[in-house]
């Protein structure tokens, strides 16, 4: 995916924290779409799961939407993602309905629709699906089909950041950082982007170095400043990229 389809909201002056604009742009962390089974990785692993899909299995139908959002074993094909999204939806399953949901929110295959992404995302979210609460919580945060609300985003990044996702810890964290939506606090935003950047996520590996640059809820280092930026960067975060080259951080 290119870097210019990444977008971020740059919250703050100085120690400059980031959170996610678009979850849509962050199929790269593996966790938007509940991306923990792999994609097949050649064309016939697509075909045995196109064939299963076509039998009726609602998680089939979903992995191959995302097989075709993502250009998995097939050319990409937005609408071909849609109709296999909604066909899992409309099986009851809670990933299609929270994919569905951020195809509408974001105009990828179907006209943009944020109030029917909000619909979607809080079926999902009602059959205990984990990334839509994050996502439902973005929207609350952005005021993208609801009124901005902040205390309830953070009560959505809360819940969804105890069963463990990535991007929710990462969101909750800058929500601390901040003091938007809760009360301000450093050594638990750091906390929380380390959860987050030990597995992976390059978002918060960016606001986790931002934090030892500027030890702000750790001890400053800029030798794990530097560590974090290059992990970020290396994911593909221009901000990441540009931050190296301050000769400050040398």
């Amino acid at each position: 995916m290119k870097e210019s389809s990444k977008k971020w909201i740059l919250i703050g002056a100085g120690c400059v924290i980031l959170i996610a604009a678009a979850a849509f742009a962050l199929f790269f962390s593996g966790k938007l779409l509940n991306a923990d089974k792999q994609l097949p990785a050649d064309q016939q692993m697509f075909q045995d799961l196109l064939g299963a899909a076509k039998q009726g299995d609602s998680e089939s139908q979903f992995m191959t939407g995302r097989c075709y959002l993502e250009g998995k074993g097939i050319k990409k094909d937005h609408l071909e993602a849609v109709k296999w999204f909604k066909t899992s939806a409309d099986r009851g399953n809670s990933n299609g309905m929270n994919a569905l949901g951020v195809c509408y929110e974001y105009g990828r295959g179907v006209k943009k629709d944020p109030a029917k992404a909000i619909e979607l995302y809080q079926k999902a979210v009602k059959k205990g699906n984990i990334p839509a609460k994050n996502n439902l919580g973005m929207c609350y945060f952005r005021g993208v089909g609801v009124k901005q609300d902040y205390r309830k985003a953070v009560e959505l990044f809360q819940q969804a950041s105890e069963k463990g996702d990535i991007q929710a810890h990462c969101n909750l964290g800058t929500c601390y950082f901040q003091g938007i939506g809760v009360e301000k606090n450093d050594t638990k935003a750091a906390e929380l982007f380390r959860k987050s950047a030990d597995r992976g996520y390059p978002l918060a590996q960016y606001n986790l170095a931002a934090c030892y640059e500027s030890g702000r809820g750790v001890e400053k280092d800029l030798s794990k400043a530097v560590a974090l930026y290059r992990k970020a960067a290396a994911a593909g975060m221009k901000q990441a990229q540009m931050k190296l080259k301050n000769p400050g951080l040398k």
